[in-house]
């Protein structure tokens, strides 16, 4: 995959932070990477950040969902298509997903991530209005897919950002999943 380097960056410790509200401002400032970093946890990162992190992501097509499994933490979303609403979902890390085809493009529409400390940049949370559009679309020789996403969440984005990466498509590559150990994902912190 080919990301946009202004993507990643806002999740670097001294990257640039998108508009915050007060509530995300205050959030990021409180943010303590010894004890509220959810990869501590074996927690996941959740989308937008999990669909453009440089790793190989595996995606399957079934009639009724799509799932897209990730190298880097082993994240699995679930894409709904055979659901045109998200009522009596349950909020997870990767939210609930619906899907719609418009042509050739794959429309995601995504609402119920659970609230966590990092998800918006290095330290900016989300909130329980967090919503997520996103658009993927292959190209004419299937060689890649081009990703766009718009997120909006109120509590902490004090506006909604977007953002854009190519995916490149390589059969070659097999997934390298390894199961989190929390032990040894909290070594660094000398707890």
């Amino acid at each position: 995959m080919l990301a946009n380097f202004a993507l990643i960056g806002p999740f670097l410790p001294q990257g640039p932070k998108p508009a915050l509200t007060e509530a995300g401002a205050a959030a990021a400032a409180a943010f303590d990477e010894q004890t509220m970093l959810p990869a501590l946890q074996c927690v996941g990162s959740p989308a937008p950040y999990f669909m453009f992190i440089l790793d190989a992501k595996r995606i399957t097509t079934g009639e009724d969902a799509i799932s897209i499994v990730g190298d880097y933490d082993g994240g699995e979303r679930t894409i709904h298509m055979n659901l045109a609403d998200h009522a009596g979902a349950t909020p997870s890390v990767h939210g609930h997903s619906i899907g719609r085809w418009e042509g050739d493009t794959l429309v995601v529409d995504t609402v119920q991530f659970t609230p966590r400390a990092m998800a918006h940049a290095y330290g900016v949370p989300s909130g329980v209005q967090k919503h997520l559009v996103e658009r993927l679309t292959r190209n004419a020789d299937g060689t890649r897919i081009a990703y766009h996403f718009e997120l909006s969440d109120p509590e902490f984005l004090a506006a909604p950002i977007a953002g854009d990466a190519q995916w490149a498509y390589r059969p070659d590559l097999e997934l390298a999943l390894e199961a989190c150990d929390p032990e040894a994902a909290r070594r660094f912190t000398g707890k």
